[in-house]
């Protein structure tokens, strides 16, 4: 792996950033897991609000993950993140997918 999806990434986040957008979603297939590991660990992704939930009448084999822009992430979501609950990236550093 050569860290091109990294870059690619990065390249689209400083765009958001530049064009004051409020966040980035992306779909990802559920059974790709390097992919799923790839976009929650070591980028930071989270599931997006919007994003389907598996029931007993309907299953989804996708998931939509986003990430805010920290210059225009609501406030109120900080404000009920407790302390314990803020995400570490300790386990990315020694993973290869953020390399």
């Amino acid at each position: 792996r050569k860290g091109l999806g990294k870059l690619m990434m990065k390249m689209l986040e400083l765009i958001m950033l530049k064009a004051d957008m409020v966040k980035i979603m992306l779909t990802c297939f559920k059974h790709n897991e390097a992919a799923s590991k790839f976009f929650k660990t070591c980028l930071r992704y989270e599931v997006d609000e919007t994003s389907p939930y598996d029931t007993v009448y309907e299953q989804f084999d996708y998931e939509i993950l986003s990430r805010y822009n920290p210059k225009r992430k609501p406030v109120e979501d900080e404000e009920n993140v407790p302390a314990a609950a803020a995400p570490q990236n300790q386990s990315c550093k020694k993973s290869a997918c953020c390399n």
